[in-house]
């Protein structure tokens, strides 16, 4: 068997038993949304497994987000990601992702940490594994008018995994919407091979 068929069926095999090998992409700045505001992002996101020169496509996830903010420094953000696996996997039905959790500014618009915690299923079945917490930075940086930029690095628990990515907001107004392309890896402790991923997503916020 190639080392990289190897790392593909680990990964399937984390995905399906732990649930969060998961969705990492953010699709966030360090922005909060604001007291009494809300914001909605939809995503669409394309992930692979890269080893020794090699590259598969493994899933593709469809996420919605929605924060509420509850004061201008802290906001709730919740989740939902239906991961579709490569070449019909898990009998075709996919897999579920759950998550909620807070986020707290650290310094207001430009450093930023959540707390996210969150939960697989597929067809109705929960593994006790499946539960993970997703400790993350967020670190925003406007470039120019209507143009910010934002990384993020977070640890996947409780498999050690870590994972950052960069990407973009661009807008006219960036308090209303933000178009936000992204890019990121994420690696296992111990493996030879990374999982890399390419999001597209949109962020819509109102209210007062």
């Amino acid at each position: 068997m190639k080392k990289s068929s190897f790392f593909f069926t680990l990964l399937l095999a984390i995905t399906l038993v732990t649930g969060c090998a998961a969705p990492f992409a953010d699709l966030q700045s360090a922005r909060l949304v604001g007291k009494g505001r809300i914001q909605v992002t939809p995503s669409v996101s394309t992930v692979a497994l890269s080893a020794n020169g090699e590259s598969e496509a493994i899933q593709r996830e469809y996420t919605l987000q929605i924060a509420s903010g509850v004061t201008d420094n802290v906001e709730v953000r919740a989740r939902y990601t239906r991961i579709a696996l490569a070449g019909g996997g898990n009998d075709g039905s996919g897999i579920n992702v759950i998550g909620l959790g807070p986020k707290f500014a650290l310094r207001t618009g430009r450093v930023a940490v959540g707390l996210p915690i969150g939960f697989a299923f597929a067809d109705g079945e929960v593994a006790s594994e499946a539960v993970q917490f997703h400790p993350t930075v967020f670190f925003t940086a406007p470039v120019a008018q209507g143009l910010e930029v934002n990384f993020s690095g977070k640890v996947l628990l409780p498999t050690g995994a870590f994972a950052a990515n960069l990407g973009l907001g661009l807008s006219t107004n960036l308090d209303r919407w933000a178009v936000r392309p992204e890019i990121g890896v994420m690696k296992y402790p111990g493996d030879d091979g990374y999982v890399r991923q390419a999001s597209i997503g949109f962020s819509w916020s109102g209210g007062p």
